[in-house]
């Protein structure tokens, strides 16, 4: 009699574990079902959009694409203003995913430098706000640019753009100019034979003649001659 309670009780147990085992089954199909059935909106383009090239709305359109080709780098529906206005860094092909690092958002140092025309070259400066640039700049200004050498202004670039500024630190400044290829020749020779000193731009003129440094003071006071003015002196 206990022989058969312990036979009986083994069938139950495994006839529990059997339909244990096949519940799991049902279940791990199902999800498996649900994650293919998972989709997300990203954006893409309507048309290959060449290297270069400005996004705009025109430009844009919604895939729906199984969520595990979705990775965190893929631009989704509700970053428009991310996308509007970037630039293309590479191909963009019609209906692939858009990734971050594609484009090149609109507004920053990157977007500006990428605007340039072939015959300009970008070149970023390190400087010292007090010691080197005598004004306060902004994106868009013209500039000259001279060597400080032995008290003396030595002018190797004028009406020179600035395409974007920060400053970092302490009386500390990134200056990213727009160079034509002789400017960037003369500058790249300038800085080995003297420390860099800038000033804003006059009438669109560039300035040619050596500056004597002793002519720009005048007992701590501002003084203009040749178009340069000092309004900082360290």
């Amino acid at each position: 009699m206990k022989r058969e309670k312990i036979v009986l009780l083994i069938s139950i147990l495994s006839g529990l574990l059997a339909s244990a085992l096949i519940y799991i089954s049902i279940k791990g199909v199902e999800l498996n079902r649900n994650d293919k059935d998972k989709f997300e909106w990203i954006i893409t383009v309507k048309s290959d959009l060449t290297q270069g090239k400005t996004i705009n709305g025109e430009n844009l359109s919604y895939i729906k694409i199984p969520s595990k080709y979705v990775t965190s780098t893929v631009i989704r529906r509700g970053d428009e203003k991310f996308i509007k206005g970037a630039v293309a860094k590479y191909l963009l092909e019609k209906d692939k995913p858009i990734r971050i690092n594609d484009i090149i958002p609109f507004g920053g140092k990157e977007y500006y430098i990428s605007k340039l025309s072939s015959k300009y070259y970008p070149y970023t400066l390190f400087l010292n706000k007090y010691n080197q640039i005598p004004v306060e700049l902004k994106k868009g200004d013209r500039v000259d640019l001279y060597i400080l050498r032995n008290e003396t202004l030595i002018p190797i670039a004028g009406n020179v753009k600035v395409i974007w500024i920060e400053s970092y630190g302490l009386g500390k400044a990134e200056l990213t100019l727009s160079l034509k290829k002789k400017q960037l020749y003369r500058l790249t020779i300038g800085k080995s034979k003297g420390m860099i000193w800038i000033n804003r731009n006059r009438d669109g003129e560039v300035p040619t003649s050596v500056i004597n440094w002793s002519q720009l003071i005048d007992k701590g006071k501002r003084k203009k001659v040749s178009r340069v003015e000092i309004l900082r002196i360290k």
